[in-house]
């Protein structure tokens, strides 16, 4: 708000936001109005910095994209056991892999195909049994 001394940079927030004796309605206006009497090198600034932090945005996500693209190998999800046992989900160059871990050794179980859903494969074997996808 412009007082005497010039721009307060101070924000209120709540009811002191709107100035003492201005109509809800126009108080906007009057901001505005303040707003557009700034100096152009500040609003230059201000669109300047905008864009940058724009630009610095889209190069992370950009990075971002870069990195999740040439990974090829993902742990989808994994559960433990217990005892130092799991199980794990892991997909390779779009693959899912049903794995399985214990403290001596580490397996694949099975392939899993997109069609076909884990619990059709549990009813499908028998204890002992090997998956096949």
């Amino acid at each position: 708000m412009l007082g005497t001394r010039g721009w307060n940079w101070r924000v209120p927030t709540g009811s002191a936001a709107r100035p003492k004796g201005i109509a809800p309605s126009s108080w906007v206006d009057v901001f505005v109005a303040q707003v557009r009497n700034l100096p152009p090198v500040i609003i230059a600034l201000y669109r300047q910095g905008c864009e940058f932090a724009r630009n610095a945005w889209q190069r992370v996500q950009a990075r971002r994209q870069l990195q999740l693209a040439s990974k090829r190998l993902c742990l989808c999800e994994s559960i433990s056991l217990g005892d130092k046992r799991f199980l794990a989900i892991v997909r390779v160059d779009g693959q899912h892999f049903l794995v399985g871990g214990a403290p001596s050794n580490v397996c694949m179980l099975t392939q899993l195909a997109g069609d076909r859903k884990f619990a059709e494969l549990l009813q499908k074997s028998s204890p002992g049994e090997r998956l096949q996808a």
